[in-house]
């Protein structure tokens, strides 16, 4: 079926493309992790994404090539050794860091089910999120450890925990839960994990603040992702040779379609910060050489 919605009249100033088409045509549609595998291919150093710390300094940095092949080891670790298989639910805790990038395109490459946690969430309002979801597997970054650790008896069907950051500093259980650092999936392949997974198949299921009680699984598919990454990229004209920045979380779907999945559709590079700072917003873009940012209202 084509799409019959197309862009608004504006001149692209760049001198980037589209590598991957413009996803008019929604029977060619795949899941958008398909681009990431294509990107690994045709432009295997291109800089996929960048993560800077919370005083706006990039830290880390990686090629198409190299976030395919780490996503593919986390991927392969989760399937083979870990029992997690499609439609199964995957947590992740973590403020934003280069293992939360890795994690959400490995989850999709099983066809898993991302569960993002909102990083305000603790003690009672967690652990329903993590038990509402059957998720089966968590990820968390070291900050997270002690709100984990609160609720740890009261967590169900939870069977592993994996811990960024220093592994000789990750415990081996909590809560009897059994717990292993995030460097646990160096050991495994970095082929492609091989998993048929269509746009119809569940991609995400994120939690809303929960106004009204306790937070609402929202769930979406992938075929949904790519509508919202066509949309982004025709609206706003994001090509190839752009830099996409992000202040927002990633447990966020603002910073997931518009910045991760974005960048990835148009074969450009995404920029991940841990906070929003109001006083170096401006100069963190101009250092890392953004030219496309996504705010909410409160940021703005």
């Amino acid at each position: 079926m084509l799409l019959l919605f197309k862009p608004r009249d504006a001149k692209y100033l760049g001198t980037g493309k589209l590598p991957f088409g413009s996803f008019d045509n929604t029977a060619e549609w795949k899941p958008i992790t398909n681009c990431l595998e294509m990107g690994a291919e045709q432009f295997p150093d291109k800089t996929m994404f960048r993560v800077g710390n919370g005083e706006g300094e990039i830290i880390e940095s990686y090629t198409y090539k190299e976030t395919n092949e780490w996503a593919n080891r986390v991927a392969n670790g989760l399937k083979d050794e870990f029992g997690v298989k499609k439609g199964d639910k995957v947590g992740m805790y973590m403020i934003n860091c280069s293992e939360y990038v890795a994690s959400i395109v490995a989850i999709h490459k099983i066809g898993g089910v991302q569960v993002p946690i909102n990083k305000d969430e603790k003690g009672e309002r967690l652990a329903y999120v993590i038990n509402y979801s059957e998720m089966v597997a968590l990820i968390i970054d070291p900050g997270s450890l002690p709100f984990i650790e609160e609720i740890a008896k009261d967590l169900k069907g939870l069977k592993v925990i994996f811990m960024t950051g220093d592994a000789a500093k990750v415990p081996a259980e909590i809560g009897g839960i059994k717990t292993l650092p995030f460097t646990a999936f160096d050991k495994f392949p970095v082929k492609n994990p091989g998993v048929k997974v269509t746009t119809h198949d569940m991609e995400r299921c994120m939690f809303t603040s929960g106004t009204t009680g306790m937070p609402k699984g929202v769930a979406r598919d992938h075929g949904g992702v790519v509508l919202t990454v066509r949309a982004y990229l025709q609206q706003q004209g994001v090509r190839s040779d752009d830099v996409l920045m992000s202040v927002l979380s990633l447990g966020h779907a603002n910073a997931q379609v518009m910045c991760l999945f974005s960048a990835m559709g148009a074969g450009a590079t995404a920029v991940f910060f841990p906070r929003f700072s109001a006083s170096s917003f401006w100069k963190w873009a101009a250092g890392c050489g953004a030219n496309c940012i996504n705010m909410l209202g409160a940021v703005a």
